[in-house]
């Protein structure tokens, strides 16, 4: 197509030669004036011999160098002209083959565009069918990984249920053993919460709905700061707590918003592992009939690249073996159970992410 705007140009800027020559030829073309080109030729051919040689040509020879030219003049000017235009016409209509085939091929090249385009849409789809399949069949091992825990898990609670009853009678609430065993029967009840909870997730979501009771949020957090201050402490984390005074209730399932928080607070303490300023701050906001619950820490950001596949399924830049990239997939979809909605800001001064829920009336 190159060559092709290029030959073009080429003829553009030949037309005015063309021009030129196409004016010669039309005053050749014409008869009268070849005949009069003739007919003085002819005539100062006589005369310079005439002059020069002292030769005079007859009557007769000079009648016939005078009109022999006139009955040539008249069919080859013909012959002429209409060669020219049998050429004009010619070129005309190459130009306009050129163009139109110009045309066609930006033609083409906006159909192979198109075409790429569309190659480009239908691997976004199947990748996405891909990640599709794999939830399904996450879903499906999760139920079963949830029923084989949850056997072992209820031996285990009965028998602490039993230790607890055991050293009611030999020990107070204060002393240490009951404390402890306390402290193994309340993870073990949020375990088997949790497995009930992957197996409402991999089912029917409306399980989960009906689970759904009065939240406080600025409870939730407190509690949750037994699970990771410890992780926080070891790597020099500062933790803000800035709780709204009001104390915020949502309509939600507390072990999904727990879950939510938990692996949000893992990911930006995992973030600032190599910052030098290393600051969680938990926040809690009432704005209007809206509850915003802020995690934000002072990491490296998510490069904007990548901002757009966050949640998405099996999405990690963790190394092999340190991440499964199912942590912000499960929190987007935990959160929208709950009929919430998730956002973030980063930067290279660090990440804010920002759930929203709807306050219980």
């Amino acid at each position: 197509m190159r060559k092709l705007k290029t030959y073009l140009q080429s003829k553009n800027n030949n037309y005015s030669n063309e021009t030129f020559l196409f004016k010669i030829g039309r005053y050749i073309s014409n008869p009268f004036f070849l005949t009069s080109v003739s007919v003085v030729s002819s005539i100062m051919i006589s005369t310079f011999l005439h002059i020069f040689f002292s030769v005079k040509l007859p009557p007769f020879e000079i009648m016939v160098a005078t009109v022999c030219p006139l009955l040539i003049a008249y069919p080859v000017s013909l012959l002429f002209k209409s060669f020219l235009q049998t050429l004009n016409e010619f070129d005309e209509k190459n130009i306009e083959l050129n163009k139109s085939l110009l045309d066609r091929n930006e033609e083409l090249k906006k159909n192979i565009e198109d075409i790429s385009l569309m190659h480009s849409k239908l691997k976004e789809t199947q990748k996405q069918l891909i990640q599709t399949s794999k939830m399904v069949s996450l879903g499906t091992m999760g139920a079963g990984i949830a029923h084989e825990i949850n056997n072992p898990l209820t031996i285990i609670l009965g028998n602490v249920n039993l230790l607890k009853k055991q050293l009611s009678k030999i020990c107070t609430e204060s002393q240490g053993p009951t404390k402890k065993i306390n402290v193994i029967d309340e993870n073990c009840n949020r375990i088997l919460k949790i497995v009930s909870h992957i197996k409402d997730f991999s089912c029917d979501t409306e399980a989960a709905k009906s689970k759904m009771k009065e939240v406080n949020i600025n409870n939730l957090i407190e509690n949750l700061s037994d699970f990771f201050r410890w992780m926080a402490l070891d790597l020099g984390i500062k933790i803000i707590y800035d709780l709204s005074p009001d104390n915020p209730k949502i309509h939600a399932d507390y072990t999904f918003v727990e879950q939510a928080l938990l692996n949000l607070i893992h990911n930006s303490i995992d973030a600032m592992r190599d910052s030098n300023v290393k600051i969680l701050t938990l926040k809690t906001e009432k704005k209007k009939n809206v509850l915003h619950i802020y995690v934000t820490d002072t990491g490296a950001g998510i490069p904007v690249e990548i901002q757009e596949q966050v949640f998405d399924p099996f999405f990690t830049t963790k190394p092999p073996n340190k991440g499964t990239g199912l942590g912000l997939s499960l929190v987007n979809t935990y959160i929208q159970q709950n009929d919430g909605e998730i956002s973030f800001k980063s930067s290279r001064d660090g990440t804010s992410f920002d759930i929203e829920f709807r306050l219980s009336s």
